[in-house]
């Protein structure tokens, strides 16, 4: 599209003249760098430990840091998942996603986790009861 028009595509976050990539838009963007440090913060806190989430472990899903046990991986990238989800939802938006966005979606996904948990072990429970009879 960009051929097309002839038109050189910046930042309308934060008015970069220059061709901005969708790296700059998930990342490298001054105006969503703080945004990336409020998640980072509340990421050690459910870790319980001082690390930092690099730009290759938010965009690419490399490997995370040894102190993040194995067992807890599903919730890293679940986390992230929904940072990046909120950060697609505020595309078009000049203001950068809020960390209070961010808490909304983690708290729907949670509810819907926990329904899923309740179902599967209420079907898995009528299910032993049926058979035991």
């Amino acid at each position: 599209m960009e051929l097309m028009f002839k038109k050189n595509i910046g930042c309308w976050r934060c008015d970069l003249s220059i061709k901005a990539d969708w790296q700059h838009m998930f990342y490298e963007c001054h105006l969503i760098k703080p945004y990336w440090d409020k998640i980072n913060y509340f990421l050690q806190m459910v870790f319980n430990d001082k690390f930092q989430i690099s730009k290759s472990i938010i965009l690419f899903n490399a490997p995370v840091p040894d102190c993040v046990p194995r067992t807890k991986y599903v919730i890293l990238w679940t986390l992230l998942a929904i940072a990046r989800k909120n950060i697609t939802s505020n595309w078009k938006s000049k203001a950068s996603p809020t960390f209070k966005q961010f808490m909304n979606m983690v708290s729907a996904v949670s509810q819907l986790e926990m329904n899923t948990i309740k179902g599967r072990t209420e079907r898995t429970t009528s299910l032993y009861i049926a058979w035991q009879k």
